[in-house]
């Protein structure tokens, strides 16, 4: 049970209080949560709205899946927070292809697969109503359509944040994309400003939710400083950088490495990094189970002569 009670004007203050800081009760780490769960909505309504309309990149457009419609059901008409968390997850999304379309799979419930869920979803639900300020947690029953079936989930959000939680669809619907090259560096949130005969490479992997929400992003970044010399390119030194970021029940990873630095006009940088993502790392009977994973590694050999621009093969996990 939450530890504070408010009245409605106290909990507009207290989501306000919380934009920069939320702190679960039961852990001392300190997250920047409320504008990646908000992602630019005014309430979760409105999140819920955009996802009925295709969501980001529009990826229920091309799926054979679509929200028809949501209700906020009132306390008598629904099951408590708690039985919730206990009710059984009998539905998997997959995807069709490498492009992300969601696919809906019927599990049993009795399959390791629907315990791993229900236990992730309880998990998340848990940690949300841990906050230090009561997020009032409620739920709203989602009407789906896929191809010719329609069916029902229970949502999960909060009143104090106006913002979504959890839903067995939409938790488990991930946009995954990747950019390579100089156009990255910039993603990575680095500045490219007078680099003259610089080498700069930059690989950025993000996860995002179907309402635009970054899960998970990661990023390796790399410059090679060159000057001319004696008529000719001559590599003189370098500088490497790994970025993440995370919401709670997601893990961004990555790692990067110089193996070999020669200077001079015949020198060269071997450089080779991994960045990856995981989600709902959790323990059941005692084995550490990974929900999903994404990743990609890749080793460069940069060259006085490199060009920015030289396609360099990338190696896939």
């Amino acid at each position: 049970m939450p530890l504070y009670a408010y009245e409605q004007s106290e909990k507009i203050d207290a989501a306000e209080n919380i934009q920069k800081t939320i702190t679960p009760r039961q852990d001392t780490v300190t997250y920047s949560l409320l504008d990646d769960l908000k992602a630019g909505f005014e309430s979760w309504k409105a999140q819920l709205d955009f996802v009925r309309q295709g969501g980001h990149k529009g990826v229920l457009d091309s799926s054979d899946l679509s929200l028809i419609s949501f209700t906020a059901l009132e306390s008598e008409k629904h099951p408590s927070l708690k039985e919730f968390k206990e009710m059984p997850v009998n539905i998997q999304v997959g995807r069709r292809d490498d492009s992300g379309i969601p696919v809906i799979n019927k599990i049993s419930e009795k399959s390791r697969i629907a315990k791993y869920y229900r236990i992730l979803k309880s998990g998340i639900i848990n940690y949300y109503d841990s906050l230090e300020v009561d997020p009032e947690l409620r739920l709203v029953q989602l009407e789906w359509k896929y191809q010719d079936t329609t069916f029902h989930t229970y949502c999960v959000v909060s009143e104090t944040l106006d913002a979504f939680i959890y839903d067995d669809v939409l938790s488990n619907i991930f946009i995954v994309t990747n950019s390579s090259g100089r156009e990255a560096i910039l993603e990575a949130g680095k500045t490219i400003s007078g680099d003259g005969d610089d080498y700069l490479f930059g690989d950025v992997l993000t996860v995002e939710s179907p309402i635009g929400s970054i899960l998970a992003k990661t990023s390796a970044t790399i410059r090679v400083g060159r000057q001319n010399h004696e008529g000719e390119l001559a590599i003189i030194d370098y500088a490497y950088d790994n970025q993440f970021k995370s919401m709670p029940f997601w893990e961004a990873t990555g790692k990067s490495n110089v193996v070999t630095f020669e200077k001079g006009k015949n020198g060269r940088v071997v450089f080779a990094y991994e960045i990856g993502a995981k989600y709902g790392v959790i323990a059941i009977d005692g084995k550490n189970t990974t929900g999903a994973t994404w990743g990609r590694s890749s080793t460069k050999s940069i060259s006085p002569s490199t060009s920015s621009m030289d396609a360099v093969e990338d190696h896939h996990q």
